[in-house]
């Protein structure tokens, strides 16, 4: 009998030792290591090789743009810029979120007129064909593979030839090759290695779902993000009704664009037209509302800014926070009452992001400001305003990225005026919007 020995894996970088390590002397990472459970068989050669060419001058080497061909999901396309041949991207996120979902929508829409192969290791036939239906997917060019053995799945690969490949997901497949279970470092990598070796030899697109840490990081080695072209992560707003797809990584296109989802009985549908998502509608004269162009990717969509002033029965104000940092509107309290003589020490304040959103965009100083002032004078809002700018702690309105996009993009959604920093000044708005630059946040204030 073959004899065994247990080395130590790396589960960030694949770094291999013969005994347990606190860091990694290879990429640093504290805790780590795994046992593994290494045979002689483990030095097998891969299953599908793919002979090398040689070297070849770059201007030799045949590529047409015209290649690239898109899923026919629309967000999906916008986040992933369309598919090249070969090309082998990875799909992760929370349990539960729709990773299985929009990857079986994706292989039934590629599927129209292709030969499209979906690995099913973490459900049965049966049970893909459930969700299938329960999802309208009726499409005879969608072929189910339910088989977690790496070898079996590459011989039928071999065998029929398919012209995009899906893997549901990594961390169920293995090799017998290897004597480790299923899901384990080395497992995963080599899986990995092998099906994307596969693909590219082949010049087949592969997709790939891979679970995630309960850190939140993508699942097994570190190694397997660099091996694929492509990374997307998808996740949820804090009330779990939007699903955003972003993309982490990508040789073939820019990592600046997202894809924005709702989860319904018809499985994700793609928002192409998100500027009324995070607005509400109002009757009348509003107090306590400002209107935030947030810049996702290439989008811009308005945000509505929710704040709300009462009077405290405690000793010390209550100060909360649904989107924004807690630490950050406390600042922009403490400023508030420095430069703007605001009594928000006898306040609680409340803030909300409308939609669940989560913003880390310090150009939504500003718009704080102006939603939580407007409620602690009971001030009439302009809802035909876009008010956005850093605040500094001098009460200074400082100046933010990607202005021409915003104000662009608020005249095309029918905002008339727009509050920005004084020292960008200089760009020229769009016909029809009107600029009012400001210095500090009382001049801000003064325009209420």
């Amino acid at each position: 009998m073959a004899k065994t020995r247990s080395v130590f894996l790396c589960q960030e970088c694949g770094y291999k030792t013969t005994k347990w390590l606190g860091k990694c002397p290879q990429c640093g990472e504290w805790n780590s290591f795994v046992e593994e459970v290494e045979s002689p068989a483990d030095t097998a050669v891969s299953v599908h090789d793919t002979p090398g060419t040689g070297p070849i001058a770059i201007d030799k080497v045949e590529y047409s743009e015209s290649s690239r061909f898109s899923t026919g999901i629309g967000e999906f396309d916008r986040a992933m810029g369309g598919i090249v041949p070969g090309q082998a991207v990875l799909l992760s996120g929370e349990p539960g979120i729709g990773k299985s979902t929009l990857l079986l929508q994706t292989a039934a829409s590629l599927s129209v007129g292709r030969k499209v192969f979906y690995i099913n290791g973490e459900e049965s036939n049966a049970q893909v064909k459930s969700r299938a239906a329960r999802l309208g997917i009726k499409t005879a060019g969608l072929y189910l593979l339910n088989d977690n053995n790496l070898e079996h799945v590459v011989s039928q690969i071999d065998t029929h030839k398919p012209d995009i490949l899906f893997a549901d997901s990594l961390q169920t497949l293995y090799s017998p090759r290897y004597a480790s279970l299923p899901g384990s470092v080395l497992q995963v990598r080599e899986s990995a290695h092998e099906l994307i070796s596969l693909s590219k030899g082949l010049g087949i697109p592969l997709f790939l779902v891979s679970h995630i840490t309960k850190g939140g990081d993508i699942a097994g080695p570190k190694i397997v993000e660099h091996l694929v072209d492509t990374v997307l992560y998808i996740e949820t707003d804090s009330r779990g009704y939007y699903r955003i797809l972003r993309s982490l990584k990508n040789r073939f296109f820019s990592t600046d664009e997202v894809g924005f989802f709702t989860m319904g009985e018809s499985g994700l549908t793609g928002i192409e037209d998100i500027s009324t998502a995070f607005t509400s509608i109002h009757s009348g004269e509003v107090s306590g509302v400002a209107i935030f162009p947030m810049i996702e990717g290439n989008r811009v969509f308005p945000v509505e800014i929710q704040g709300l002033c009462t009077a405290s029965q405690f000793n010390y104000p209550r100060r909360a926070a649904d989107g924004i940092d807690l630490n950050r509107l406390s600042m922009l309290a403490a400023i508030m009452e420095k430069k703007l003589g605001a009594n928000l020490s006898a306040s609680d304040v409340y803030v909300n992001i409308t939609g669940g959103l989560k913003i880390e965009d310090p150009a939504l100083d500003l718009a704080v400001i102006f939603a939580v002032y407007s409620s602690l004078k009971n001030k009439p809002s302009a809802l035909d305003t876009i008010v956005f700018g850093e605040a500094g702690l001098t009460g200074e309105v400082r100046p933010v990225f990607r202005m021409e996009k915003r104000l662009q993009e608020s005249k095309r959604l029918g905002f008339k005026r727009a509050v920005i920093p004084f020292q960008q000044k200089g760009i020229k708005p769009p016909d029809g919007l009107s600029v009012l630059p400001v210095k500090s946040i009382e001049e801000g204030i003064a325009l209420l």
